[in-house]
């Protein structure tokens, strides 16, 4: 039988009003923090810099980001470190230092990999970002090797539709994540960053489908940004169809030595060998040393 509140003895009432007050407490104190709060699980970016480094999650927190990465070791007696001086940049351009590196060491002490094909997971902790960007920039600055991320998205319906073309992708559906791409681009008009990232992914695509003059065309639109945040992108296409040109011209020529393929290999970042004193992709640069140093 439940008692009427009036008819509890003085100390079971008193007990109740405590607990009550508890959980009014408890309450006020856990709906802030979650209001203040909010997850990114592996939010999409633009460019990155280490082919292996990843972007787990971003926890946008009351009194600090905190980003946690991952990175795989792909060769022997492989390190990793971070500099001090690594920074989130904001679209408006304000700069948030890291304060503290949890599971990876600060740079000039490395992590030193057992072997190949191991992963590691690490924290990076930045201040709170001020407002509510819809991406930002992370950057490290350092002597070389520096790492970077650029048009990281944190806005949760903009990573959604950059979802679907990126899956459609990996699934093979080239022209479909094209046209996604184009509808993308028009509806993050007002962001440069994210604007960049879709023109970029338009001109690789079109490189890729083997139309150029798509391609051209929307290089253009991306050279007529004149906002800083498409100079990155600019860069990488300008780089991207130099390659391709120099590339084929060079695949054309009737004959190689070991000193153009050397030089195409590590210059244009392919992987090129000998075959019959001719070449084929894919190729092993290795081949190549191995035939350049029995000349």
């Amino acid at each position: 039988m439940i008692l009427p509140l009036k008819l509890l003895p003085c100390t079971v009432k008193t007990k109740i009003m405590y607990l009550n007050k508890y959980y009014v407490f408890l309450f006020a104190a856990i709906v802030p923090a979650l209001l203040h709060s909010q997850v990114i699980q592996q939010p999409n970016y633009g460019l990155k810099s280490h082919e292996t480094l990843s972007i787990e999650k971003i926890e946008l927190m009351r009194d600090a980001t905190i980003v946690s990465f991952s990175i795989e070791n792909k060769i022997d007696n492989g390190s990793f470190c971070v500099d001090r001086r690594t920074y989130i940049i904001d679209p408006a351009g304000n700069r948030y230092r890291m304060t503290r590196a949890t599971g990876i060491p600060l740079c000039p002490t490395n992590y030193n990999f057992q072997a190949a094909g191991e992963t590691l997971a690490f924290q990076l902790t930045f201040p709170q970002l001020t407002g509510e960007p819809v991406y930002i920039d992370i950057t490290e600055e350092c002597a070389e090797h520096c790492f970077s991320f650029y048009g990281v998205t944190l806005d949760e319906y903009l990573n959604s539709r950059f979802d679907e073309p990126f899956s459609m992708i990996r699934r093979g559906e080239t022209s479909k994540a094209l046209n996604r791409f184009e509808a993308i681009s028009e509806a993050v008009v007002n962001y440069s960053g994210l604007k960049a990232l879709a023109f970029y992914n338009i001109i690789k695509l079109s490189h890729d489908t083997g139309d150029e003059q798509k391609a051209a065309e929307w290089n253009i639109k991306l050279k007529n940004m004149t906002q800083k945040k498409g100079k990155e992108y600019i860069e990488l296409a300008t780089h991207l169809g130099i390659r391709r040109q120099a590339l084929h011209n060079k695949l054309h020529r009737d004959t190689y030595t070991a000193v153009d393929l050397i030089k195409i290999a590590e210059f244009f970042n392919v992987e090129l060998a000998f075959i019959d004193d001719k070449i084929k992709i894919p190729l092993d640069i290795s081949d190549i040393k191995e035939k350049t140093e029995e000349s």
